[in-house]
């Protein structure tokens, strides 16, 4: 893409997040994004979630997530409770 001179954006590394193989990987395109100013959303942090492989990597990215004042919703804590519930299992 940067060789074509097309930037990426915040939907892209949303996409790439929620695409990644693993929470480390969907973590590093976070650190990423910060390094390269592109402005995360909810968006961003609800795919980080997904990714989570258990349920305290998913509570660290909703702490980060409102260290950084993006307000948490009902989608959020979908996913908190999906990473619970698996968790149990």
């Amino acid at each position: 893409m940067q060789k074509e001179n097309i930037n990426p954006n915040v939907r892209t590394y949303n996409s790439l997040i929620s695409k990644a193989d693993n929470y480390k990987t969907a973590t590093n395109l976070l650190e990423v994004m910060r390094s390269e100013n592109i402005q995360h959303n909810i968006g961003t942090y609800h795919s980080l979630i997904r990714k989570a492989t258990n349920y305290e990597d998913a509570i660290a990215s909703l702490k980060r997530m409102q260290k950084e004042n993006l307000r948490p919703n009902t989608l959020t804590y979908m996913y908190i409770n999906t990473k619970t519930l698996q968790q149990e299992e």
